[in-house]
């Protein structure tokens, strides 16, 4: 008898294995695989179907937006065991997962697959014509299914990435790396900390907001051509980039991140036209929202300056692991509860 439950962490060898049967070595070049890449699964949204303690099948949902403002889930890769198939495994796997993602509140599934096939559980092309994956794709199935009325009316631009990063994440790892080199090279505990907490992510913002500005640049050479439709993607891939660095609270990063990626946002939504549909609202909306959690970090970040001289070399120690591991604001907020707000 199979059964469907969630997925365990000593699932992840048998579900890679039955992975590379079903689909080989190609998996890892497909664009959605580009989605999923460094992220981990949307909460309670990764199946297995299971039979006499063996793993036949497979299937997981992923956090992604599709066009700015717009959240939404990414089903796949879904496998069955091919000594399993025609039993529907498969089926039951993608109604299950389409019931616990309504369950959970979630607005809409998008998916890369046969129209055929998804066809049954609802899902059809009809709101995707101006949505676009960040690498080829066929046009035709590009699918969506929405669990909320009308939560794809009007979805456009790219759809991006926007789940928690995994645990392997390259910033992690490089900034325990420099630790260690800092610590050898005669660092304190807290200076060693401090620089390569901070050493990370800084250098490279000002190239990251360089780069927004020539693709918002090249969005205006080609609106200068009329050609409004490359236009429109190159300023998505600037929001999704900016969307990318401000949605950062979480992870290792300081505040500074967040701010730069609001301005690489309000770079590209400066470049439309303010009236236009922008998720629930508009453009101008949207830069309103920009403007005050650009004040609200600001205003934060400024609560740090008084107790920077008054900080122990314990207390940088816990600040910089607290950022490492909750981010920056939880940093802030630890400190702030110690010291006392001023």
């Amino acid at each position: 008898m199979v059964t469907i439950r969630e997925e365990k962490i000593t699932d992840a060898d048998p579900r890679e294995a039955l992975l590379d049967v079903a689909y080989g070595e190609a998996r890892i070049t497909k664009t959605s695989e580009r989605l999923r890449e460094g992220r981990l699964p949307a909460d309670g949204l990764s199946l297995v179907a299971v039979e006499r303690g063996r793993i036949v099948g497979t299937v997981r949902l992923w956090q992604v937006t599709a066009g700015p403002g717009r959240p939404a889930l990414l089903l796949g890769p879904l496998a069955v065991d091919p000594a399993q198939r025609n039993r529907g495994i498969g089926s039951t796997l993608v109604r299950r997962a389409i019931a616990q993602a309504r369950m959970a509140g979630h607005r809409a599934i998008l998916l890369v697959g046969d129209a055929p096939y998804y066809g049954r559980f609802g899902f059809t092309a009809a709101k995707t014509g101006e949505l676009w994956m960040p690498g080829r794709f066929e046009r035709d199935r590009l699918l969506a299914l929405e669990l909320k009325p009308e939560a794809l009316a009007g979805a456009r631009g790219l759809i991006a990435a926007t789940g928690r990063q995994s645990f392997a994440d390259y910033p992690v790892e490089r900034i325990q790396a420099d630790e260690e080199a800092y610590r050898a090279a005669g660092y304190s505990e807290a200076d060693a900390k401090m620089a390569a907490t901070w050493g990370v992510a800084l250098p490279q913002l000002a190239d990251l907001k360089s780069l927004a500005q020539n693709m918002v640049d090249l969005a205006a050479s080609y609106r200068g051509a009329g050609d409004e439709t490359s236009a429109q993607a190159a300023l998505q891939m600037v929001i999704a980039l900016g969307e990318q660095m401000d949605a950062s609270s979480g992870t290792c990063v300081p505040l500074v991140t967040r701010l730069v990626g609001l301005a690489v946002e309000r770079m590209a939504l400066s470049s439309m036209d303010p009236s236009s549909a922008y998720g629930n609202g508009t453009v101008q909306d949207q830069l309103d929202q920009l403007a005050q959690r650009k004040n609200s970090i600001s205003d934060l970040a400024k609560q740090l300056a008084p107790f920077q001289e008054q900080m122990s070399s314990e207390d940088w120690v816990s600040y910089n692991e607290r950022t490492l591991s909750f981010g920056e604001e939880n940093a802030i907020g630890w400190l702030l509860n110690k010291y006392g707000q001023q």
